[in-house]
């Protein structure tokens, strides 16, 4: 035990060698503390030079864009799967390359074999909806600005309070006018009907008091019945003690008078009969359409009274928009240049008491002429009295008492028929014979702006010249999962009114769509900015089977996406004749010394329509028309486009986009890759102690794993256009 003791003591209570011992224990924890920060530092450099060099990979891999899209502003790998991983690899490979040479190496990272790929997103392909509104947006952000601003908010903006006003006095109006001619129509009839009423009163005023100057046994009115009723009775009832002989022939001849007179008092009464049920049922008609035409003035009553609220909310965000204008167009008219159309809407109303005592003169009629004690039933009474069979027992004195009753009958009949026809002759319908001529006028050159405008449609559509191109549109359109966009240009081409609300139907919803979009979601206003600026529209300085190619009509294509030439163009004239109706509408209400009422709104309907027709003309030319009225802002056919892409459907319009740039470049976008991954796995030799290394990588403290004495890193990167 004695050594163990010796041993104790020499080593832990003799100091001698202790400073020695500790100073090599310190040497060997400063060595390994020394060679694992060496590797720690070459294995930071090593993922640097790792991380650098995939980034430089994928930014060069994604730089092999497609060139023909890029005129497009738009970016998609070309080269697939393959030679994304291709590019990627050799450009790995090549940024960590070592230089040959007898150099010092302070790492020496490499890449390992097969473990350098690339991975592509097929759910961001350039056909993705999302990406590619990206890119749109991407290109767009400095020019769309500039470009709304100079078109939209300080030109066609401007006009938005005003075509508010328009909009809702048009609705106003276009029914009320309607209403009013139909009340009118209706008047009119009435008209007729008490005029017919007051022929048959006339007429049977002479069957009834027309003198006595016919020879028995003719019978011309009443008073012929009472002069020759004793000839009759001395005929059909003779006296005691007449002699028959010679006689008898004479007798024979007197029967024969006597049976025509009770032929032709039979034929005076029936007339009578006749005439008096025709005033009784004239002037029922003419009360059942007096009360149609009370209901017709009563429907423009009411539609005056109601209320703005949808214009208000079509044009709110339109008109917020417009007092946001750095520069505001000066010129443009506002809602107080409508005040006088507006105060004198009330002229289309006719007065009610006029329906009211009209209705009570003709219900006074009818009641005269059919009552319990009218002149219908005394009529039907007396032709009873004076039949075949009765005739006899009648005597000239009962006959000249129900000719004075007739006669009494008639003329209270009469006099209110005639009152009532004068009642309505005399009344102010204010539909004058100006207001009516003026009324056809519009119809007439709204026929024939139809019949142009057909013409320019028809025309355009018998254009066949590219038809293989619109087919080829169609089944692109397939695989973007477009639509055709519904129509939204039908309106009624006969009527003058309906045409009126109906294009300012087509006017209320650009209006709210351009403002709802420039306060809620400029996005859209930006994407119709980029098919205006990267796509070409209608050459008008081409013609024939030219004019209808799709490369000169892509943006009406994109906006309409009908699959036949000329259709789309066709589409977008349909359009812009009811809008810049619409405008020439506003722009003949905002006339100073404008006349109100009626006559006004059938003026400005012609003036417009006339005015609508020169400007498509002048349109067709390829030169621009002033905007409105003394508005120092011209307009061309694109700047219209540019209102019409803001009314169709925005989901419709990016595949329809896709389809034609793929016609245009022949390169699918559904094989033209945004977004690309990369992932490498590179490795740098240890030179001390790899174990101990090892050891971090499992706390955390580096990321990568040793493999013999390897350390080998893994990176992934990611690029999208």
């Amino acid at each position: 035990m004695k050594w163990v003791k010796r041993g104790f003591h020499k080593f832990v209570i003799d100091e001698n060698g202790a400073v020695t011992i500790y100073a090599i224990i310190i040497t060997l924890l400063l060595f390994v503390f020394n060679a694992v920060l060496i590797d720690f530092i070459r294995i930071m450099a090593a993922e640097r030079d790792a991380d650098q060099a995939a980034k430089a990979a994928i930014r060069s891999t994604m730089s092999s864009y497609n060139q023909d899209v890029k005129s497009y502003g738009l970016f998609g790998f070309e080269g697939g799967q393959e030679g994304a991983n291709d590019i990627f690899q050799k450009v790995f490979e090549e940024n960590l390359k070592q230089e040959e040479g007898d150099y010092f190496r302070f790492v020496d990272t490499a890449p390992v074999d097969g473990q350098v790929t690339t991975t592509v997103d097929d759910g961001k392909m350039l056909s993705n909806k999302n990406t590619i509104e990206y890119q749109i947006l991407e290109d767009m952000k400095y020019k769309a600005p500039m470009e709304i601003g100079k078109s939209l908010i300080e030109g066609f903006l401007s006009v938005s309070d005003a075509v508010k006003e328009v909009s809702a006095l048009t609705d106003i109006i276009a029914d009320i006018s309607k209403n009013a001619k139909k009340r009118d129509e209706k008047l009119e009839e009435v008209k007729n009907k008490l005029k017919a009423a007051a022929g048959n009163a006339n007429d049977l005023e002479t069957l009834i008091k027309g003198d006595a100057n016919s020879s028995f046994p003719k019978v011309n009115n009443v008073k012929d019945i009472v002069a020759q009723i004793d000839e009759y009775l001395d005929i059909v009832v003779p006296l005691e003690g007449d002699e028959e002989g010679e006689e008898e022939e004479e007798n024979a001849d007197k029967q024969k008078k006597a049976k025509d007179f009770e032929k032709n008092v039979a034929a005076l009464t029936e007339k009578m009969n006749m005439k008096a049920e025709a005033v009784r049922d004239d002037l029922k008609d003419a009360l059942k359409l007096l009360e149609e035409a009370e209901g017709f003035n009563t429907k423009i009553i009411d539609k005056i009274a109601e209320n703005r609220d949808q214009a208000e909310q079509d044009y709110a965000n339109a008109i917020e928009a417009s007092r946001g204008a750095a520069n505001p167009v000066s010129g443009a008219p506002g809602s107080g240049d409508l005040a006088n159309m507006r105060e004198k809407i009330t002229d289309f109303v006719m007065e009610e008491s006029f329906f009211i005592d009209l209705k009570e003169k003709i219900n006074q009629a009818i009641t005269a002429a059919e009552g319990d004690n009218g002149l219908v039933p005394y009529i039907k009474n007396f032709e009873s009295f004076t039949s075949s069979s009765r005739l006899k027992d009648a005597s000239r004195s009962l006959l000249t008492t129900q000719s004075q009753n007739l006669s009494s009958r008639q003329t209270k009949t009469k006099g209110f028929v005639d009152e009532a026809l004068a009642m309505i002759e005399g009344v102010e319908t204010n539909r004058d014979e100006a207001t009516k001529e003026e009324e056809e006028k519009a119809e007439d050159e709204l026929d024939k702006a139809i019949d142009d405008l057909d013409k320019v449609i028809n025309e355009a559509k018998a254009v066949m010249g590219d038809q293989t191109a619109y087919d080829e549109l169609k089944a692109l359109l397939s695989k973007y999962k477009g639509a055709i966009e519904a129509s939204k240009s039908e309106f009624n081409k006969e009527n003058p009114d309906d045409f009126a609300k109906d294009a300012m139907s087509i006017v209320d919803m650009i209006f709210k769509s351009i403002g709802d979009i420039l306060i809620n979601s400029r996005d859209k206003a930006y994407i119709n900015e980029y098919i205006l600026n990267h796509f070409k529209s209608h050459d008008f300085s081409k013609s024939g089977a030219e004019a209808g190619l799709l490369e000169n009509n892509q943006v009406e294509y994109i906006t309409y996406g009908l699959h036949s030439s000329g259709a789309n163009y066709a589409a977008a004239m349909t359009e812009l004749f009811a809008f810049r109706f619409a405008i020439n509408l506003l722009d003949a209400f905002s006339k100073p010394g404008t006349l109100a009422g009626p006559y006004a709104w059938a003026f400005a309907l012609s003036t417009a329509i006339i005015k609508t027709a020169e400007d498509m003309r002048t349109i067709q030319l390829g030169k621009p028309i002033r905007f409105f009225g003394k508005l120092r802002f011209q307009t061309s056919y694109r700047d219209y486009l540019r209102l019409f892409l803001f009314m169709h459907d925005e989901g419709s319009k990016i595949p329809r986009t896709m389809a034609v740039i793929e016609h245009s470049t022949k390169s699918d976008l559904t094989k033209l890759p945004t977004y690309i991954s990369g992932e490498v796995t590179a490795s740098v030799k240890l030179w001390f102690l790899p174990s101990v290394t090892g050891l971090l990588g499992k706390t955390a403290v580096l990321k990568g794993t040793v493999v013999n004495n390897r350390y080998y890193i893994n990176e992934k990167v990611n690029y999208s256009y």
